[in-house]
Order: structure tokens, then C-alpha cells, then sequence
């Protein structure tokens, strides 16, 4: 919501960027079967001086999961890679 979209700017995002850090914020897949409503144009538009990843609907084989809601060791390696290779493209 928008008070907390003011929060995380003013007291989180505003402080970093002043002191020279870039700031990313990854939205990260979610896997208990709930989706998040949200609208990333109210995010992205809210929200200054920051990335912002989205990865909501990044999925996961089965086998790459530990249970309902975590990742088991095949699945925390692939989101690993796909995190660096984000990082080395210059996407994060």
C-alpha cells in the first residue's frame, strides 16, 4: 500500500541512496500456491532511486522443492545462478 511504499522510501531506500549505495528490491517467487495482488507500475512509480526485480512468477519443478513453501538444495542452486546471472548482466 502506499504507506508503506512512503516508509520504505523515506526511511529505508532514501537513507542507503544518500549514503552512496545502490538499492535493489527483489519481489521474490512465492510458493505456497497464494499469488501477491499487487500493481508494479504503483510500485515502480512510488519508489525512487531504486531497481526493482521482479520475480514473482519465476517457477520451480517440483523436484526443486523442499515443501509447499522452500526451496530444497537443486532449487536454492538454480535461483542462486539465476541471481548472478541477473548481477552479470547488469540486471540487478
Amino acid at each position: 500500500n502506499s504507506n508503506t511504499l512512503r516508509y520504505m522510501q523515506n526511511y529505508i531506500i532514501d537513507p542507503l541512496v544518500k549514503d552512496g549505495m545502490k538499492v535493489v528490491i527483489l519481489l521474490e517467487p512465492i510458493f505456497d500456491g497464494v499469488r501477491l495482488q499487487y500493481d508494479i507500475n504503483e510500485i515502480t512509480s512510488a519508489i525512487k532511486n531504486v531497481k526493482v526485480v521482479d520475480l514473482i512468477k519465476l517457477e520451480f519443478n517440483d523436484d526443486e522443492l523442499s515443501d509447499w513453501e522452500h526451496l530444497n538444495y537443486l532449487g536454492r542452486k538454480r535461483y542462486s545462478e539465476f541471481l548472478v546471472k541477473l548481477y552479470l548482466d547488469g540486471e540487478l
